[in-house]
């Protein structure tokens, strides 16, 4: 288990696009988190075990990384100040859907790696 922290309020609606790549969290406040979610999670010292090359030096950080499978990859700041209701990808994980208590819905584009350099370089010059 991992324990995220960051946001300063409740969070009330998380979800991850199908090809479980993001994660992101909807709060009562208006920022929305994006997580970028880690698959390679194989125990390096079982691993090593097998190879018959265990590190007993490395034992600790191994136990550590294993369970590191969230990080922080992005903060927007939505347009309204209401709490999240719900947020939902849609079914490519290009778009996502993010309602509050009242009678919004905010739709954001979700960039791959590629496209958010580019505008993140653009922003820059």
């Amino acid at each position: 288990m991992q324990i995220i922290s960051g946001h300063r309020t409740k969070i009330w609606s998380i979800d991850a696009d199908l090809e479980e790549r993001y994660l992101v969290t909807g709060p009562t406040d208006p920022e929305l988190r994006f997580y970028t979610i880690k698959h390679d999670l194989v125990d390096e010292r079982s691993m090593s075990k097998l190879n018959g090359l265990e590190d007993v030096g490395s034992e600790n950080s191994s136990l550590q990384n294993k369970w590191e499978v969230l990080t922080l990859f992005d903060e927007i700041q939505r347009q309204s100040k209401d709490k999240v209701a719900t947020i939902r990808f849609n079914k490519s994980g290009n778009m996502l859907a993010c309602q509050v208590a009242g009678k919004i819905v905010e739709i954001l584009r979700v960039l791959d790696e590629t496209e958010s350099k580019r505008k993140a370089k653009r922003r820059i010059h």
